[in-house]
């Protein structure tokens, strides 16, 4: 499968997990609002950068090396909440989906993400609730690629940690999460 043939099937499992979230908990993701979703990502990406914690933490000496296993579940949760906001978006917008998907397809379009605060400032600076531009599409996807390429990982990777945590927050539904 290419990238973006994977980023499709997580897109694809993603949208029957957001109808599942919607018929368990008697809500409609496109009622939650902007900051509300934001939110979420943000809680995520914290958790990424928190994983990551003996890559920038200079000041404690006992600190923790890096689980790759840690980072990877993190990483997937962050690609969980994005494509939730992708999706949303670009309902009533292919093009912009399918600019997600181009963008996914780039080794960088200029976007380094060097960081998960890097990923994040530039994943929220696009608004994309706001914009009409399709690029602000091309550009989330490389950043999300670049946020993957950035923790050592590959598209592949992340495709099976996000197919194996798609079935854990399915079981989670079927548990009453």
């Amino acid at each position: 499968m290419t990238n973006q043939e994977m980023v499709l099937d997580m897109l694809e499992r993603q949208h029957k997990y957001d109808r599942a979230i919607e018929k368990a908990h008697e809500i409609q993701i496109s009622a939650l609002g902007s900051d509300r979703l934001k939110a979420a990502l943000l809680d995520e990406v914290g958790e990424l950068n928190h994983a990551m914690k003996s890559r920038w933490c200079w000041w404690k000496k006992t600190q923790a090396p890096e689980d790759r296993d840690e980072v990877l579940e993190e990483l997937a949760d962050v690609w969980h909440f994005a494509l939730m906001i992708i999706l949303l978006l670009t309902d009533k917008r292919p093009d912009c989906r399918e600019a997600f998907l181009e963008g996914v397809g780039y080794p960088s379009a200029g976007e380094s993400c060097t960081t998960p605060c890097d990923f994040l400032r530039g994943f929220i600076r696009y608004d994309l609730w706001l914009t009409k531009n399709t690029q602000a599409f091309v550009s989330a996807g490389v950043l999300l690629t670049d946020l993957t390429r950035w923790c050592g990982f590959t598209i592949a990777k992340i495709h099976k940690a996000y197919k194996k945590k798609n079935a854990v927050n399915f079981q989670r539904i079927q548990e009453g999460y």
